[in-house]
């Protein structure tokens, strides 16, 4: 886990004036941050808020009452300072029509409103129609090419209009100093059992002929949604279908270069020691799983495993054997940090589910890439839809958060919801060690989230009331 005291991508966020007298601020701690407050402190606020900020959607600031907002960046002298009055009366995303654009297309909101503010220009739509967002928005909806463009014109033109020139400038730092990481935003109320906005059998034509393309047109799939457990499956399948496709054409490559070799006669006798080879388990992996429509295979890695075990792998006449064999260790490593995420994700959610009396644990097969859940008790296979509401929230979340790489700033309120205690104090760390978390903020009136080695990242809200004068 990196250390909780490293350098925080945000050092200092601020409200002024929230509800015209009370200013809340929040000083990071490093890579982990623990809020402990009690209902009614305003945190809940105080989030909704810091993320609106993050993800630039300034158009939610305006369902809020306050003065101003202070966020100081790390490397930055002074904090960017956006006042109430840049936001005009602000543009309604919930009820409006972005709210409803993006729902209707099965696209975040944050992912539309980044495309509209950041891209998007209504005299540039016929040069963006192969944008991803654009196509997705055409082959997803009943919208005609020309419903688009005036949907996509209407929304620019309110967000465009609400914001002043200053407001808009801040904007722009923020993604300057935000860049590419994610925000990861998980208020109270989250809710993973929901299947896919629109399920595929209830597709039209024109949306089934064109999802592949959509799909693999986004940059990942895991960005900027709220990630249920449709998602979770689809990403391990995903996951395991790009592992496959890596070890077959690795194969394929490998196999074709040393033929290649051998025709020209530049393959040689070389050293190459036991520590070149790949292990056995890895090896019978890999073979396993490029093979696996080959029933007589079995044989020949028989033969490779007797080679092993007797140390005869090392024998001169097995020279072309070790060469092969070395090569191909460095094609079985190429899909190993794609093993791994799924072996940790698995591992991390198998910490919980031990931790009950139910008996369920994920299972993952390396050879043919798939995760199922097993009820240990009765001796199945089950479904992720039967798990418990803990259970689906801590798959959920880990998956989330293992299974991309992309960096994540996380954002949750109340992470003590529907768990033991036991898994309150586990799941903090787990966030922060997922690898791909660079910052974590959680807010949280239970002390045992931060009964663990994060004890020390937790801190109170700083609230200060001011008089209200009158006028």
């Amino acid at each position: 886990m990196q250390s909780t005291q490293s350098i925080a991508l945000i050092q200092r966020f601020s409200v002024k004036g929230l509800h015209g007298y009370k200013d809340l601020s929040i000083d990071f701690s490093g890579h982990v941050t623990i809020i402990v407050a009690e209902n009614g402190m305003g945190k809940t606020t105080l989030l909704n808020i810091l993320n609106a900020f993050l993800t630039r959607r300034f158009h939610r600031l305006a369902a809020f009452s306050f003065n101003s907002i202070e966020c100081q960046f790390s490397g930055q002298l002074l904090p960017l300072v956006l006042e109430r009055s840049m936001l005009g009366d602000g543009y309604n995303a919930q009820d409006g029509a972005l709210h409803e654009l993006a729902e209707s297309a099965s696209i975040s909101e944050n992912e539309l409103s980044d495309f509209i503010t950041g891209i998007y220009r209504p005299d540039r739509f016929q040069s963006l129609k192969s944008h991803p967002i654009v196509r997705q928005l055409y082959y997803s909806t009943e919208l005609d090419w020309e419903q688009v463009e005036t949907a996509l014109d209407d929304i620019y033109a309110g967000l465009d209009n609400s914001f002043s020139d200053s407001a808009k400038q801040v904007s722009a730092e923020v993604l300057r100093c935000v860049g590419e990481t994610e925000i990861v935003f998980l208020p109270t109320y989250r809710r993973v059992e929901r299947p896919q906005l629109r399920p595929r059998q209830n597709r039209t034509p024109r949306q089934a002929a064109m999802q592949g393309h959509i799909d693999s047109a986004r940059t990942n799939p895991l960005d900027d949604i709220v990630f249920g457990l449709s998602d979770v499956e689809d990403k391990l399948i995903e996951l395991s279908d790009e592992i496959e496709r890596r070890s077959n054409q690795g194969y394929r490559t490998l196999s074709t270069r040393i033929l290649d070799e051998m025709l020209k006669g530049s393959a040689r006798q070389e050293t190459v020691t036991t520590s070149d080879l790949p292990d056995v388990k890895s090896l019978s992996r890999f073979l396993n799983r490029v093979t696996r429509h080959e029933q007589r295979f079995g044989g020949v890695f028989e033969d490779i495993e007797n080679l092993y075990a007797t140390g005869a792998i090392e024998n001169a006449d097995n020279w072309f054997l070790r060469y092969f064999l070395s090569r191909l260790a460095g094609v079985i490593e190429q899909t190993r940090e794609m093993e791994q995420k799924v072996e940790q994700f698995v591992s991390v959610c198998n910490s919980y589910l031990t931790l009950s009396s139910d008996e369920k644990v994920l299972a993952f097969d390396p050879q043919t890439l798939r995760v199922v859940v097993e009820d240990l008790w009765a001796k199945r296979i089950i479904g992720l839809e039967s798990l418990s509401s803990g259970e689906k929230q801590i798959v959920s979340l880990m998956a989330r958060l293992y299974l991309s790489s992309k960096k994540k700033i996380v954002l949750i309120d109340e992470p003590e919801l529907s768990l033991s205690l036991d898994w309150q104090r586990k799941v903090l760390p787990d966030i922060a060690r997922s690898g791909s978390v660079v910052q974590l903020l959680a807010i949280t009136h239970s002390p045992f989230v931060y009964d663990n080695e994060l004890d020390g990242c937790a801190r109170a809200l700083k609230i200060t009331r001011n008089e209200v004068k009158n006028a």
